[in-house]
């Protein structure tokens, strides 16, 4: 695999159902690109105490896609 260097990157975000790799994928990508990663689901744990599944379990989904988008934002 061929690394490039870049200095700026756009965001890029990676969705898809839990299990598709995105989590594996991500780091590896932002390696190759020299760009961060942020594992939104780790970030969502930090600032809300609970795991994506457990705030749609306890809170319903509605809460967790607006939490969720929340963070997108301030990370773009």
């Amino acid at each position: 695999m061929v690394e490039r260097k870049r200095t700026t990157v756009p965001p890029i975000i990676l969705s898809g159902m839990p299990g598709a790799g995105k989590s594996t994928v991500g780091p590896l990508l932002a390696r190759i690109l020299a760009a961060p990663f942020v594992d939104l689901d780790k970030l969502f744990r930090e600032k809300f105490g609970m795991s994506p599944a457990a705030a749609i379990r306890r809170r319903g989904e509605g809460f967790f896609r607006r939490k969720e988008e929340e963070l997108l934002g301030s990370l773009a």
